[in-house]
């Protein structure tokens, strides 16, 4: 089988690493695997280490700047020059199956559908806003594919709810990663790198630089944090989205305001994940909008790190609430603050979770977990 992937980004943050992990599937069916990626960047070598066929070609991603009129304007056009530039590629290639990764990418959906090509949409989003481009999305999720496969039950609901159909055409397949050294981390390595003293405790988040990935409330729960325990110190670690590098100003703007910049450490895109997971002794994830299933979590729990996160989204089915870690509420660090001081300060609590967090990890999303039932969809159509 020939099969053509599209996905929105070539980084290799939550949704690229599912990727990886579903192109080993097809791999292993003795496919003919050709990627499609929007530019260059880091998964390329991932993908190339493969032996998969890399082509970079503009496919009028669509990211949340461009929900707007003139925005979806523009994509709309870029959308119609992709369409004809990834028909040559079908026809060049053979190919027999087209496998979009994410609602971002568009073109592969709406191709696949006129030139009578099977289609897989792997839906990772959670859109609400504006309302008519999600109506339409939820319209093309339901239609412009053969089997749609949600990374969660939040992500599902979302979709059914916004396009309601007698026909069960979403499947819930929880993301599955290889732990491989995440639990082996050094300790030190960059505890050391930060300065920090063996009585400091370090509470960290790792994402994409966002307004929506919650970077300012994490700063507004370390600000509450600092007040109640003099020794806690905070990282944050992740790049920017293309086109979001001003926020970096604004989070370094707040800091200042909070006085926060002796707390407060900043990395950008880091591949040493397994020595910061180590050095932490918290984990938080606190997005704003309903983060539909996020792989940093298995990450945290591979890691066997207590995790916080905000009540919504994947996480919900992710985190169990008092035993593996604590869901707060959305944008209400008064409220946070209440749950997350009795486990900061209680280190055998925070060991526990992590243990029953890693455990929970190995037993429900598993590699293996999730390449069964990726087959059986394969297998469907």
């Amino acid at each position: 089988m020939n099969i053509l992937i599209l996905h929105s980004s070539s980084g290799l943050y939550g949704a690229s690493k599912i990727l990886l992990q579903t192109i080993d599937i097809y791999a292993n069916e003795n496919s003919a695997i050709t990627v499609i990626l929007p530019e260059d960047g880091l998964l390329v070598s991932k993908l190339e280490e493969r032996g998969v066929k890399v082509i970079i070609m503009a496919m009028g991603i669509l990211r949340r700047k461009y929900y707007n009129p003139i925005g979806l304007i523009n994509r709309l056009f870029t959308l119609i020059k992709a369409y004809f530039s990834l028909s040559k590629i079908i026809k060049t290639n053979k190919i027999d199956l087209v496998y979009s990764n994410t609602t971002a990418v568009l073109v592969g959906a709406f191709t696949a559908k006129l030139k009578g090509i099977k289609h897989i949409w792997h839906i990772h989003e959670i859109i609400a806003s504006p309302k008519l481009f999600a109506s339409f999305l939820g319209w093309a999720i339901k239609k412009m594919s053969h089997k749609t496969i949600a990374v969660s039950y939040a992500v599902k609901n979302h979709w059914d709810n916004i396009n309601p159909s007698k026909e069960e055409k979403i499947v819930v397949i929880h993301n599955g990663i290889d732990g491989g050294n995440l639990n082996k981390g050094d300790r030190q390595k960059v505890r050391n790198e930060l300065k920090l003293q063996d009585k400091d405790v370090l509470i960290g988040m790792i994402g994409r630089v966002h307004y929506w990935k919650g970077q300012s409330y994490f700063l507004d729960l370390a600000h509450k944090i600092k007040a109640e325990l003099p020794n806690a110190k905070f990282l944050m670690v992740g790049d920017a989205f293309p086109g979001y590098e001003y926020l970096y100003d604004e989070i370094n703007e707040k800091i200042e305001k909070l006085n926060l910049k002796e707390e407060v450490a900043q990395f950008r895109f880091r591949q040493d994940i397994p020595d910061i997971f180590a050095a932490l002794d918290m984990f938080i994830l606190p997005s704003i909008l309903p983060d539909p299933f996020p792989t940093v979590i298995l990450e945290a729990m591979h890691a066997s790190k207590p995790i916080v996160a905000t009540a919504q989204g994947g996480a919900m089915e992710m985190i169990q609430n008092n035993a593996t870690g604590y869901h707060i509420p959305i944008n209400d660090a008064d409220k946070a603050i209440q749950i997350i001081l009795p486990i900061l300060t209680n280190q055998q609590k925070r060991m526990d979770f992590g243990i029953k967090g890693h455990q929970r990890v190995n037993q429900e999303f598993s590699v293996e977990k999730y390449s069964h039932k990726m087959n059986q969809v394969i297998e469907m159509i």
